[in-house]
């Protein structure tokens, strides 16, 4: 199982958080890479894996890969891609971040997964602190 998160957008004029890429594989092994007008940085850590299963657990109770019914996106507006690989292969979602925190399960999963971004990056990406 594996989980592959990532969200914002280095080069729109209204993101002053960048954008990350975060990976972690089963046994909770993490790669974080974030991409920001101010700088970039990658970081290596790990994720217990109770608290891995929660967020998958939290994907799923958000209904995990289906997509709430949601206006159409404008141009500009933040999205989220989540993906989760349980070998049989990826399974992807996107939409609109403001979106998918209203969805319970999606909210919590987001949370914990924006949390550790931040936590394993020491401060440096702070989206949604």
């Amino acid at each position: 199982m594996s989980i592959y998160f990532s969200t914002g957008n280095e080069h729109a004029p209204d993101d002053p958080f960048g954008r990350i890429a975060l990976e972690i594989d089963d046994d909770g092994n993490a790669k974080l890479e974030h991409f920001s007008r101010t700088g970039n940085g990658a970081w290596n850590g790990r994720m217990e894996p109770a608290e891995l299963q929660a967020v998958v657990a939290a994907m799923k109770r958000g209904g995990f890969p289906d997509r709430p019914p949601h206006p159409m996106p404008v141009p500009g507006t933040l999205m989220i891609e989540l993906e989760l690989d349980e070998g049989n292969g990826p399974v992807t979602l996107m939409m609109p971040l403001h979106e998918a925190v209203k969805v319970n399960g999606y909210d919590a999963a987001l949370d914990r997964l924006q949390t550790f971004a931040r936590e394993l990056s020491g401060g440096a990406y702070q989206r949604g602190a």
